[in-house]
């Protein structure tokens, strides 16, 4: 049960720094601009990851390993999705429609089973 929490302590942490770059208007990167948004949506794909890659979640050290990949997993669903849409884009709608946990978890899901399948 304290997994999730787990996950979710250091993305809060990193979530206020970029809500203090923020306001203080400090230069932010693209992947930076969406953490802020994506926390719940990150929580997710950890757990995936550390399925996908049979990575203890228990260890602290994993985590943040875990949570470095699903952020990338992410940021590639944020890039094409943000070409697709164009202009309309913003991460503060997407992150917060319903279909958003759906197209990032068929991403993951697709991205580790087609992985799998080149090792075969």
């Amino acid at each position: 049960m304290l997994l999730p929490l787990k996950i979710y302590q250091p993305l809060q942490l990193m979530k206020r720094d970029i809500q203090r770059k923020k306001r203080k208007r400090e230069q932010i990167n693209e992947q930076e601009s969406f953490v802020s948004r994506a926390v719940f949506h990150i929580v997710n794909v950890v757990k995936l990851v550390g399925k996908y890659e049979f990575i203890d979640l228990s260890d602290e050290k994993n985590i943040f390993l875990a949570i470095n990949k699903a952020i990338n997993l992410i940021a590639k669903v944020v890039e094409k999705e943000s070409k697709s849409r164009g202009s309309v884009y913003t991460h503060d709608k997407f992150f917060k429609e319903i279909k958003t946990n759906d197209i990032i978890r068929d991403y993951v899901n697709k991205t580790y089973e087609n992985h799998s399948l080149k090792k075969v």
